[in-house]
């Protein structure tokens, strides 16, 4: 497993290698401030997509109130 650090976030990659193009997808989504508090999480099966990196996914916590 990899773990990129972005501006805004971090991410855990499900592989043990990762090449260039997808690696720098992953860390532009991670710089971004939208995904700021999200927990990401990258698929083995990732790969480079037209802007951003096929496999990975993002999710926040929701509060229920209660």
């Amino acid at each position: 497993m990899i773990e990129l650090v972005g501006r805004h976030n971090r991410a855990r990659v499900m592989v043990d290698a990762l090449d260039a193009a997808t690696r720098e997808q992953i860390r532009t989504f991670l710089d971004s401030p939208a995904f700021a508090g999200s927990r990401i999480a990258v698929m083995p099966d990732c790969h480079a997509g037209k802007g951003r990196a096929i496999g990975t996914t993002a999710g926040r916590w929701l509060s229920t109130g209660s």
